[in-house]
């Protein structure tokens, strides 16, 4: 009986710290499995009639594992989400659960209630197997768990439906609880994890908007202050350059000074309202091409990537029209762009060449800077992480870039490189 000592130990603190945990995130994978646990507990205290109890009870408990194990599951694989029809499945199969034990209480027939373990718990693993093949990536401690206990729990069932006399008196099912218990248990703590960064993602994106809500609004401010002299002054040159066809028909100096001087005022009006549109934040989807999000970001950075002696190339081989938000992804493009202006710049990269290539359902930024060190490749999408470069804009810019794309813009972002040359490709879905 001392190996029972033992698994009641394990099991009361992996209750326990479930129950604490989920005090403290509120996270209902901790809730729904500390109450399985619980209900173990229970159920094994009561086979081994260490307290006072009937088959009735028995079966109750049997019951609420069952649906505190369904519940876990459908909130730890987050079924709502990744599978909505397993989730139906499972609210369907609790309802089924409940009406059978209210069916067996009146009846009081119990007898269909023996059924192997093993095989009621299978589909669990299946699920949580194909679940992970989606992308998911906490399901594979799910998937592990389950699939390490499993066959231990098959070796009870052998032994308890006389099929074989397999070891009868070593704890199978014990040594299977222990094992899930731990890993499953660790596999919450895993998601847990990835919830913080998933909402601490969503918050600076959140704030990351927030800033350009305020800059938009600014250039509005300054826009509504600058646009009437603007105006003023572009009437000022028509009447002079009127006055000066009236009076001094010969001259020819003074007209096409005027004439670059009106050039130069819708430019100031244009890029007033270029900046002014690019920091407003995509409230509906918009129907637009790629080659016109690339082209209102060079009329943007242009004179900076100028000023750096920056040549800028953009090659439209298939150029292609999506639904999306036309701001959001040029803050990224934008962002990838002064990235790589970044590292020409800081290596002082002779001949520095930053492309904007458009091909089928894809947006390539290359540049020539010689690349990102190999030991740094594998973290660049990172939360949190940085360069110490004081110049560079790498780390949080490429995460929250990565998070936009996927949220607003049904797009993943992918790095290729070699050693003379650095490519973000941005692959719309």
């Amino acid at each position: 009986m001392l190996y029972l000592g033992f698994y009641f130990g394990v099991l009361s603190m992996i209750c326990l710290y479930n129950f604490h945990w989920y005090n403290v995130t509120k996270e209902k994978s901790y809730l729904y499995y500390a109450i399985y646990k619980l209900f173990i507990i229970l159920i094994y205290l009561q086979n081994t009639q260490t307290i006072v109890t009937n088959e009735f009870a028995i079966i109750l408990s049997a019951n609420i594992i069952f649906i505190a194990i369904l519940l876990f599951t459908k909130e730890f694989l987050a079924l709502n989400i990744n599978n909505k029809k397993m989730a139906v499945v499972i609210n369907y199969t609790m309802g089924f659960l409940v009406l059978y034990f209210t069916y067996s209480t009146i009846t009081g027939d119990y007898s269909r209630y023996t059924l192997p373990y093993s095989l009621v718990l299978s589909p669990l693993f299946l699920l949580g197997f194909f679940i992970y093949l989606r992308g998911f990536e906490p399901a594979k401690y799910y998937a592990l768990g389950w699939g390490l206990s499993l066959p231990l729990i098959g070796l009870t069932d052998i032994n308890n439906f006389n099929i074989a006399d397999f070891y009868p008196d070593v704890p199978f099912s014990l040594i299977a609880n222990i094992i899930e218990s731990i890993i499953l248990t660790y596999a919450i703590s895993v998601k847990t994890n990835l919830i913080i960064k998933e909402k601490e993602a969503q918050s600076k994106i959140l704030i990351h908007q927030a800033k350009l809500a305020s800059m938009g609004h600014m250039l509005e401010n300054i826009s509504h202050q600058w646009r009437q002299p603007l105006n003023r002054i572009s009437v000022f040159m028509i009447n002079m350059q009127t006055h000066i066809m009236d009076r001094y028909k010969d001259e020819k100096y003074l007209p096409d000074v005027l004439n670059q001087s009106q050039l130069q005022l819708e430019y100031m009006s244009n890029t007033l309202n270029d900046f002014t549109n690019f920091n407003k934040q995509s409230t509906d989807k918009e129907n637009f091409s790629a080659s016109s999000v690339v082209s209102n970001i060079h009329n943007i950075i242009g004179p900076t990537l100028e000023k750096n002696s920056i040549l800028f190339e953009t090659k439209i081989h298939n150029d292609f029209s999506m639904v999306s938000h036309p701001n959001e992804l040029a803050q990224v493009i934008l962002n990838l762009i002064q990235n790589a202006q970044d590292a020409l710049v800081s290596r002082e990269v002779e001949q520095p060449v930053i492309a904007v290539i458009i091909d089928k359902k894809r947006i390539s930024i290359q540049d020539n800077a010689g690349g990102i060190a190999d030991e740094i490749v594998q973290q660049i999408f990172e939360p949190y992480f940085t360069t110490n470069a004081k110049t560079s804009s790498l780390g949080l810019g490429l995460y929250m870039s990565k998070i936009i794309l996927e949220k607003y813009c049904n797009a993943k972002i992918e790095l290729n490189q070699n050693k003379q040359c650095t490519s973000f490709n941005i692959c719309f879905l």
